[in-house]
């Protein structure tokens, strides 16, 4: 984890001279082309997450206990339920 994490601040920090990484790491998006780029990277991101959770969660199910996993799979489920549900009442 902390590998990761090092590596993306190499990236934001050494990656500025090239546009690409200093346009998407703004706060906000210049257009609608960047804003997609960024939502797009957010998907992928969330289903590698949801995939190493559901193959953590069903290991553990098949080892008999619960564990970090489960807890995983049940904030990120009922986040993505709750926030569908705000998200379709707002439009």
């Amino acid at each position: 984890m902390l590998a990761i994490m090092l590596s993306y601040a190499t990236v934001m920090r050494h990656g500025q001279r090239f546009e690409t990484v200093r346009v998407l790491s703004q706060a906000s998006p210049l257009d609608k082309r960047h804003a997609l780029i960024q939502q797009r990277a957010l998907a992928i991101a969330y289903h590698a997450v949801l995939g190493v959770a559901l193959i953590g969660f069903i290991w553990e199910m098949a080892h008999g206990a619960t564990g970090a996993f489960t807890l995983i799979c049940f904030v990120g489920g009922t986040t993505h339920m709750l926030a569908t549900e705000i998200l379709r009442r707002r439009s």
